[in-house]
């Protein structure tokens, strides 16, 4: 055999193999999917509630929580650009709330009100 015609065979069994192992990649990339499994139905039909029942509920919940404390980003847009600030919200039933407007500054603007007055 001539070296060209060993280089031949070297090639073609390069190709050959690139071949199939490129083709057995493809194959295990694309032959993976992804299983969803169907949600389970309940067991039991949800609690149909009766008029009496809710309003209770409603009133043992309104006993329950006497305050709140949450954390606001508030982002708005006018005509003199757009903007954005924290805000934390603290509310203590029936008649205290307190308002910190805050920055990277700190708490610029507190607003305090109760059933006399807003501070």
């Amino acid at each position: 055999m001539s070296p060209r015609i060993r280089w031949s065979i070297f090639s073609t069994r390069r190709l050959l193999t690139n071949l199939i192992i490129n083709a057995s990649l493809i194959s295990g990339l694309f032959g993976c999917t992804s299983v969803v499994v169907p949600p389970t139905p309940p067991e039991f039909p949800p609690k149909k509630w009766e008029v009496v029942q809710l309003i209770e509920s409603m009133r043992q919940r309104q006993a329950d929580f006497r305050s709140l404390r949450a954390l606001a980003r508030i982002d708005y847009a006018g005509p003199e650009g757009k903007s954005g600030f924290q805000e934390a919200i603290v509310v203590q039933r029936p008649d205290r709330l307190r308002l910190e407007t805050l920055s990277f500054l700190g708490a610029i603007l507190i607003v305090t009100v109760d059933d006399k007055e807003i501070v």
